[in-house]
């Protein structure tokens, strides 16, 4: 038995957050994604930088979550799918991403540590 409707037209509320939050969404991951990477390889802003791919799966989470219960009360179909489908890309990007990130940031320690064992001796 479908409960009433979070929104009034669920078909507008699935144009307008899967249009708003996958565009505004997807072009800060891809520009925060390409800062990222040029950051981790010299390791600086291991903070800014994490933190914000964890807010990005943190914004996955919730969404997949919202997804879900959509699905568990029965919403329609406008209302279910946009939290489902923006919190999977949001959860796999930041999920894959803090780990590999992770990787980079230790090689660029390593790397200075290296350097300045090969200063020293």
């Amino acid at each position: 038995m479908m409960t009433a409707p979070w929104f009034d037209d669920p078909n507008t509320f699935s144009a307008i957050f899967g249009g708003v939050v996958g565009g505004v969404g997807g072009a800060l991951g891809g520009i925060f994604g390409a800062i990222s990477g040029f950051l981790a390889r010299r390791g600086q802003g291991k903070g800014f930088v994490i933190g914000g791919f964890s807010l990005f799966l943190l914004f996955g989470l919730v969404s997949l979550g919202a997804g879900v219960t959509a699905l568990v009360q029965d919403q329609p179909y406008g209302i279910c799918y946009p939290f489902l489908l923006v919190g999977f890309i949001f959860t796999l990007g930041g999920g894959i991403a803090v780990p590999v990130l992770l990787r980079q940031f230790a090689k660029a320690e390593k790397r200075k540590l290296e350097a300045e064992e090969l200063r020293r001796s």
